[in-house]
């Protein structure tokens, strides 16, 4: 992942979370977790080494949990570290 690709904001909307990256928006999900993975899904790639998770407000470590266990599944490669924010 490019220094381009981060993460610029996570918004909630009513129910549903936006990702926005430099890009514009990359991920519209009913949930932070999903929006959060659809978001990993697309930006990480083999290439990437680390990913930080800052547990900002609105989150919760189930959240960050979940979030971790779906990298481990589906970017095995990839070091996570997480962060208080």
């Amino acid at each position: 992942m490019s220094p381009e690709q981060r993460v610029e904001v996570a918004v909630k909307l009513s129910e549903d979370v936006r990702q926005i990256a430099r890009e514009g928006i990359r991920a519209f999900e009913p949930s932070l977790v999903d929006a959060t993975t659809r978001l990993l899904e697309t930006l990480v790639d083999g290439s990437d080494e680390i990913v930080t998770l800052v547990e900002g407000e609105g989150s919760s470590v189930a959240d960050t949990r979940r979030i971790t266990e779906w990298l481990g599944e589906h970017r095995p490669e990839v070091l996570v570290e997480v962060h208080a924010g």
